[in-house]
This record gives structure tokens, sequence and C-alpha cells, in this order.
């Protein structure tokens, strides 16, 4: 889940109100995919990518996955 209480929390940090990358989108993916279409997790997914993971990040878990935003990486 998000640490965002709202879609207008949500907004405030740059996660689009509507789409596949926007919280009822992601909510609805695989965590990769949900991941890899949000503009906020660029860096995260480049690593995921890096590291060989799509696969088992976009299979069954269950998984708990702290996805820090781009600006955490800067």
């Amino acid at each position: 889940k998000m640490p965002v209480a709202s879609e207008k929390d949500a907004a405030k940090v740059g996660i689009p109100a509507t789409g596949k990358g926007s919280l009822k989108g992601m909510a609805a993916d695989p965590a990769a995919t949900a991941a890899s279409n949000n503009p906020q997790l660029t860096t995260l997914v480049a690593a995921v990518k890096a590291a060989g993971l799509v696969d088992t990040l976009n299979g069954p878990g269950p998984f708990t996955i702290f996805a820090p935003a781009n600006s955490a990486f800067a």
C-alpha cells in the first residue's frame, strides 16, 4: 500500500489521479508492473530490472515492498 491517506494526498506527491499509475490503477496490477506505471518510481523500477527481480515481483507473493520515490535516491 502507498503511504498516503487519499487520492488528494497522492496528487501532492506526484502520483497520477487516474490511469495505471494512480492508486487504483496500481492496486490492480502485480508489484513490478504497478511500480513501472508510476512516474515517481522510475529509479526503483530501474533497480528492480537491474537485479532481475521483475518476474519475481510480478509473481504470486505475498510481498512487502517499501517503494521509495525517485527523490529518495537524490
